[in-house]
């Protein structure tokens, strides 16, 4: 569930595919791109605030699964420090899907 109390991350694009450089090439993870609306779909407003989620598929199913996200926002870093398009809100509890 990727929600908040005050908007929602929706996946934009495809999953793209991470190799690994040092073997032979083989897929070893994905990252999936989300950016964060305001409001409730479908008519959420898009924000300036990004996350790629990092998937570690190359692990044995008894080792424990991890996500890494990297938050991202793509405006001038004035508009964080003065509050412009900014919209403080509850966390969200889980990103897990």
């Amino acid at each position: 569930k990727r929600t908040t109390s005050s908007g929602f991350w929706k996946v934009t694009g495809k999953d793209r595919k991470i190799k690994d450089k040092r073997g032979k090439g083989v897929e070893i993870g994905f990252m999936k791109p989300l950016v964060y609306h305001q409001g409730r779909s479908p008519n959420g407003v898009r924000t300036l605030w990004a996350i790629q989620e990092y998937h570690i598929t190359c692990l044995s199913d008894d080792q424990i699964k991890y996500v890494i996200c990297q938050v991202i926002y793509k405006g001038e870093d004035r508009d964080i420090l003065y509050g412009n398009n900014f919209n403080l809100s509850e966390p969200s509890h889980s990103l897990a899907s």
